[in-house]
């Protein structure tokens, strides 16, 4: 069942978060990214750090690449 997101944007340390609301019980980093898992072991949050560097780039791959 799909839930409604919220999402934060710190534009001074250009970070992105994209979360649930729910509580969190563990979160793992890999690479640019941090993902929050809850207690049932669903991704409920993904942080991402340099986000205007990863969309923009996200952008141009999807609207160029064909």
């Amino acid at each position: 069942m799909a839930r409604k997101a919220k999402i934060d944007y710190d534009k001074k340390n250009d970070l992105l978060y994209i979360y649930t609301g729910e509580a969190a019980k563990d979160s793992i980093e890999l690479d640019n990214f941090v993902y929050d898992i809850s207690h049932s072991g669903n991704i409920i949050g993904i942080e991402i750090f340099n986000a205007s560097k990863f969309l923009s780039k996200l952008i141009k791959y999807k609207f160029v690449k064909k």
